[in-house]
């Protein structure tokens, strides 16, 4: 119920040019867990923003890339899904990070979930950016 309503409150323009916000809501896919990346806040802002967002699960493997991180990397989402988010950052990054990760997986204490960071990324050419 609260799904068709949110859907019936996106504007038309909106759901025209962003299929996959109809396609979520559609789905039944809410969550109110209260994660950064849950539920429909998360996938609108993810497939609307202007600035890259690259969504990653516990073990670090990519779950939502957005156009404008396609737009950013070079990578198309299928490229990048299902894969370590080191192959986005350089070496010394990827790391520290799969590093973080695995200690919050053994401790419980965050210190990169749910989070946002920022990294110097690396291009799909190899070039690495701020």
């Amino acid at each position: 119920a609260s799904a068709r309503l949110m859907l019936r409150m996106i504007p038309q323009e909106a759901k025209d040019s962003n299929p996959q916000i109809v396609a979520f809501l559609e789905s039944g896919k809410l969550s109110s867990n209260g994660g950064v990346f849950d539920g429909l806040a998360s996938e609108t802002n993810a497939s609307m923003s202007a600035q890259p967002v690259i969504a990653i699960d516990q073990q670090g493997i990519i779950i939502r890339f957005s156009v404008a991180a396609e737009n950013v990397f070079g990578y198309q989402a299928q490229e990048v899904i299902g894969r370590n988010v080191g192959m986005l950052m350089p070496p010394e990054y990827a790391a520290s990070h799969d590093a973080y990760l695995a200690s919050y997986r053994r401790t419980g204490i965050r210190h990169v979930i749910d989070n946002i960071n920022r990294f110097k990324g690396v291009k799909k050419g190899g070039k690495v950016f701020p």
